[in-house]
């Protein structure tokens, strides 16, 4: 067990700060880097979340400099933290020790594990506290003691505080409480979610008025894609070895005496139906707790297995190929681990050289600006697509805040689909602003993509 665990953790280290291509890990990182210098969220920058993981890396930034890497190692614990209790719940859930250890296994394989894991995202943090909440219930309904289920509350709190979509979750719990009549533990369980999650919004609410309801609330309601079935079809696709093992257990559920059953069969069926009801833009890591949920439920399936026979050696290198066959259609993404991100760097030196610390850039991979210490104007902290498919974000907005901020440098990403700053980029009226303010210094080539630079001429 200890020899695996070293094992994962050296591969999930490996050249850990070498690479800046995730838009959401800039955003976060820079929310991060803000708050160590002493701004607030919402009124000193554009900020679409609660300021929750990004307070601790503010304070750690402020004390030991900013450092990605170490932003990135706190999200690999807290992935192993979570890893440990997809160990745990297998041996609940399948009463032996290899089945879990395999399920332990196939969670740290997985490849979207591997790929989030390794950027400072909020979605580690939230699914350990949310199911570190699942256990204090789980223990709640084994022996009903009322610090348990008040316990959980809190900690399912902290995570939706996070995350709102640990809200799937909080509706699971509450459903299961219900159902067993236990009305008085859900009171217990509300007071304590309050107390980390509705308060603390309350505050920011007063506080920040009106700035984050435009950004924290209004923002998330301007989305309108909704790639529901495309995303479900690509969760299968690499996942299809864990839900075909966890099949039998979610046919085969009946209502039992065993909480952790009933637990678990409601997440399922919860974190399925919470994404695609609650909100217009789906993404994978709206999906992605049932990687850690399915990964338990395997262990049931493996346990059932009779020892050491042709069937469950057959089933095991059925999941241990099927993830290595995602692992090799997925190469592009490791193979970015081999080669140090050097035209970044580079870039970065050619913005210090260019511009003092006080000026201002425009650039939507916010990486460039923690790594040259040149902030992006407050009200551009966020490029992201939906503030510019809905309009919040024009060529004559962007342009009248460069004027004010009198921007120094802009950088937006080349891509065959525009998508962010390169949808307003090929727009005439910005396309005329860069010409007739800035010159082109030319397409900076890295390792995945293409940044096209320009600089304010004199």
């Amino acid at each position: 067990m200890v020899f695996i665990f070293v094992l994962f953790l050296i591969f999930y280290i490996y050249h850990l700060d070498y690479n800046f291509y995730n838009y959401d890990e800039g955003t976060n990182l820079y929310a991060s880097w803000e708050l160590s210098q002493g701004k607030l969220p919402y009124r000193d920058f554009f900020f679409v979340y609660f300021p929750s993981i990004h307070i601790a890396m503010g304070y750690l930034f402020n004390k030991f400099g900013v450092s990605i890497f170490l932003a990135r190692i706190l999200s690999v614990i807290f992935a192993f933290f979570t890893a440990f209790w997809v160990f745990y719940f297998s041996v609940e859930f399948s009463k032996k020790f290899f089945p879990a250890l395999f399920s332990f296994s196939l969670f740290l394989l997985n490849t979207y594990t591997l790929i989030f894991a390794r950027g400072f995202l909020p979605l580690f943090f939230w699914v350990f506290l949310a199911l570190t909440s699942v256990y204090f219930v789980y223990k709640f309904l084994a022996r009903e003691k009322k610090w348990t289920i008040f316990t959980a509350g809190v900690l399912l709190g902290m995570s939706a505080y996070i995350k709102l979509l640990a809200m799937a979750f909080f509706i699971s719990i509450v459903l299961i409480l219900s159902l067993k009549r236990k009305f008085k533990a859900i009171i217990y369980f509300l007071s304590g979610f309050a107390l980390t999650f509705i308060f603390p919004v309350i505050y920011l609410f007063i506080k920040f008025y009106p700035q984050i309801w435009e950004m924290a609330f209004k923002f998330h309601f301007l989305q309108r894609e909704h790639y529901l079935f495309i995303i479900l079809e690509d969760l299968f696709r690499h996942n299809f070895y864990l839900f075909i093992l966890g099949l039998p257990f979610i046919l085969g559920y009946r209502w039992s005496k065993n909480p952790l059953d009933d637990l678990l069969f409601f997440l399922v069926m919860v974190l399925f139906m919470f994404p695609a009801i609650s909100g217009k833009f789906i993404w994978f890591q709206y999906f992605y707790p049932l990687i850690p949920i399915f990964s338990i439920i395997c262990s049931r399936s493996i346990s059932r297995i009779n020892k050491f026979n042709l069937y469950s050696i057959l089933i095991c290198l059925f999941a241990i190929l099927a993830c290595g066959y995602y692992f090799r259609k997925d190469i592009r993404y490791f193979q970015r681990w081999k080669r140090y991100d050097i035209a970044t760097i580079n870039l970065v030196e050619f913005i210090k050289n260019h511009t003092t610390p006080e000026d201002y850039i425009l650039c939507e991979y916010l990486y460039i600006n923690i790594l040259s210490g040149r902030e992006n104007p407050p009200e551009l902290a966020d490029i992201s697509h939906t503030r510019i498919i809905s309009q919040r974000i024009t060529p004559e907005y962007i342009i009248d805040v460069c004027e004010k901020y009198n921007v120094k440098v802009i950088i937006y990403r080349v891509r065959s689909v525009p998508f962010r700053l390169d949808l307003i980029a090929i727009q005439p009226e910005f396309r005329n602003y860069l010409n007739k303010r800035f010159h082109l210094v030319g397409d900076w080539r890295r390792n995945y993509d293409v940044l096209r630079v320009f600089i304010r001429k004199r």
